[in-house]
């Protein structure tokens, strides 16, 4: 049996290790020396990712986690790095997203490659650089892939309140910007105003954008202008407006469509005029979703039910995160789950349940064995 009191200690220590995207080096550090107990085949690679294995053959099950946090930012009561645990939450920076999933994987594959079980296949834990950051050719994961990583199958820790997520939505960045003309104020005739067209142009992209419904992830796709920006001075018509546009995509659909549906509510609204338009695309994520019929998904999913959650069923994550890239990228049927509330991921008061963090790893010693070990 695990002890919650050992997983416990190992969140404290990863909670009190700033590890901003960027800043992971210490935090790598001292998992690999805690993985150094386990006695397994421990490496980084040139990304700063870090690795250990166990067995040998295939299936490959990966237990994917990423070490980097947001920034802390402002506004806390308690010391985002003090680890300080009230009423069985621990708090701090990371906590939730995603230490407490990094913490149970830790534990979980020390675990078993401590008890010595002889593998039908390999077990790898990876922990990850830069999640949090944009674009995705930074990320660690992407960059993994990129180089030849590859596994059979995969548990992404995000938290999902114990619960087993087998698709994800897809969030894109488009950045759109509108060209027309400078001229005096007094003149306006003699220019065209192109915060004006971008006010035409968003009145038409809120009405006429499609936002269906996804049943796995229970709610509708998403589409939030989060930034605008133009002009100089207010005597001056402005010659460029520019904004940001996040949008959830839901599985159903695809990237391309996305984009082709901006471009055209763009152009129905620049067309027959003197004005021009750039549509960039910042950031590009997929809506990624696996059979639930996948190995992986029913042993993890038999084990949230005997330890957690009897009537689980899989649903889905309404975030985006490294299981679009494993999934989409490398082909790789990878299931979403950890402990924490997502709806405090982020916040300045983040924190989760040391019950769930101590289950989570219940969960995923007793899945990794099952997958690996109990089949022989």
């Amino acid at each position: 049996m695990l002890s919650a009191d050992e997983v416990t200690l190992l969140l404290r220590e990863l909670i009190r290790i700033p590890s901003r995207s960027y800043e992971e080096a210490n935090i790598a550090d001292y998992i690999q020396t805690y993985l150094h107990k386990s006695r397994a085949e421990t490496w980084s690679d040139r990304n700063g990712n870090v690795f250990a294995k166990i067995g040998s053959g295939h299936p490959v099950l990966l237990l994917h986690a990423h070490m980097d946090t947001v920034p802390e930012g402002e506004g806390w009561e308690k010391d985002p790095f003090g680890a300080e645990i009230i009423d069985n939450h621990i708090y701090g920076r990371g906590a939730c997203d995603v230490k407490g999933g990094l913490a149970a994987m830790l534990a979980a594959f020390v675990h078993v490659a401590q008890s010595g079980r002889p593998l039908k296949g390999t077990l790898i834990f990876g922990a990850f650089v830069r999640e949090e950051i944009s674009p995705p050719s930074s990320k660690g994961t992407m960059l993994a892939l990129s180089d030849g990583f590859t596994a059979d199958m995969a548990i992404v820790a995000e938290p999902t309140s114990l619960l087993p997520c087998i698709a994800q939505i897809g969030r894109t960045e488009y950045k759109v910007t509108v060209k027309g003309r400078a001229a005096h104020a007094n003149t306006p005739e003699m220019g065209l105003n192109a915060i004006s067209k971008m006010a035409e142009l968003i009145n038409e992209m809120e009405r006429k954008i499609q936002r269906p419904y996804s049943d796995i992830l229970g709610r509708y796709s998403t589409f939030n202008i989060g930034t605008i920006e133009g002009g100089i001075v207010s005597n001056i018509v402005p010659e460029q407006c520019s904004i940001l546009i996040d949008r959830g995509l839901v599985p159903g659909q695809s990237a391309e469509d996305s984009l082709h549906e901006i471009r055209t509510i763009i152009e129905d609204v620049i067309k027959d005029s003197s004005y021009s338009y750039e549509l960039t695309v910042p950031y590009q994520g997929f809506p990624a979703e696996i059979n639930s019929n996948e190995p992986v998904v029913q042993h993890l999913l038999a084990n949230i039910k005997k330890h957690a959650h009897s009537a689980a069923t899989p649903i889905g994550f309404v975030s985006h995160c490294d299981a679009d890239w494993l999934i989409t990228y490398g082909k790789i049927p990878s299931v979403i789950f950890g402990p924490g509330d997502l709806k405090v991921a982020h916040t300045n008061h983040e924190y989760v349940d040391l019950n769930e963090v101590a289950l989570a790893a219940q969960i995923l010693t007793d899945t990794v064995l099952d997958i690996l070990y109990n089949n022989n």
